[in-house]
């Protein structure tokens, strides 16, 4: 098992993982995921789930049924 991951969502970078003593710690290179940096993980799969579901959190209701907004990439302004 690696000691740092990249995390991924929607394709663009949300921020890395490095192993920490208790588990990985989340590092975010996007302000949309501030609100993860510096919490602990158990594993790769729990971070990225974390990053997908405060993405989701994040984007306006008509993004999630499906109609384009104006952030494409699916990232929105902090």
């Amino acid at each position: 098992m690696f000691d740092n991951y990249l995390i991924e969502v929607s394709g663009k970078p949300a921020g890395i993982i490095a192993r920490d003593t208790n588990g990985y710690r989340f590092h975010a290179s996007e302000s949309a995921f501030n609100d993860l940096d510096g919490q602990i993980f158990a594993d790769p799969q729990t971070a990225e789930r974390a990053a997908r579901k405060l993405l989701a959190k994040r984007r306006p209701s008509s993004a999630r049924d499906g109609h384009r907004t104006v952030e494409e990439d699916g990232f929105l302004p902090a």
